[in-house]
């Protein structure tokens, strides 16, 4: 399993109402469970959702606000803006003089100024603990892939009385109303 699986194993196993281990189906489980952890990252553009430390590079447009890639933002160990890419002590703006809203950088007193990749900041950001909403849909999302392995081309199934049930394919729809949740507010 990856550091960064939004579900464990024994709680999508606990979901299904399984017990032991089964190294087959452990397995699969598990590749599931990275995969659709994947998807979800993916789809909210985050690298992962638990906490992590990240040094990036962006480019200042002149203004007093700066997007970042990851969310949500916990601290912010540093910020430097500097042309030359030297990014010295001296090219440090003090704590004091920006603060963290949503998923910005918003400077008080001074500005981003314009230039290729003339800023570094080291943040925090993350969750410390998956949300729930999250993890249950991730674990869902794992069982239904889990159960549809054997029936990967089935598009539909006919009952006995002749009744046509349409299988799902795709991500559910509750799973995107939760992904839509955690997607940046930002202009990327």
């Amino acid at each position: 399993m990856a550091t960064y699986d939004l579900a464990s194993l024994d709680e999508v196993k606990e979901y299904m109402g399984m017990t032991g281990s089964q190294s087959g189906v452990d397995d699969t489980l598990e590749d599931l469970i990275t995969r659709i952890s994947d998807l979800f990252h993916n789809y909210c553009k985050v690298t992962q959702f638990k906490t992590k430390t990240y040094t990036e590079y962006y480019s200042g447009q002149g203004n007093q606000e700066l997007f970042l890639d990851q969310r949500p933002i916990q601290t912010i160990t540093s910020i430097k803006q500097d042309s030359e890419w030297t990014f010295g002590a001296d090219s440090t703006f003090a704590a004091g003089n920006y603060a963290i809203l949503d998923d910005r950088v918003v400077m008080k007193d001074n500005y981003f100024r314009e230039g290729i990749r003339n800023i570094k900041i080291v943040y925090t950001a993350g969750y410390d603990t998956i949300p729930g909403d999250l993890k249950q849909a991730c674990i869902e999302e794992v069982v239904r892939k889990f159960k549809k392995r054997e029936n990967v081309d089935v598009l539909s199934r006919t009952s006995i009385d002749g009744g046509i049930t349409k299988v799902a394919d795709g991500l559910l729809a509750d799973t995107i109303t939760i992904l839509k949740r955690y997607l940046g507010t930002g202009v990327y």
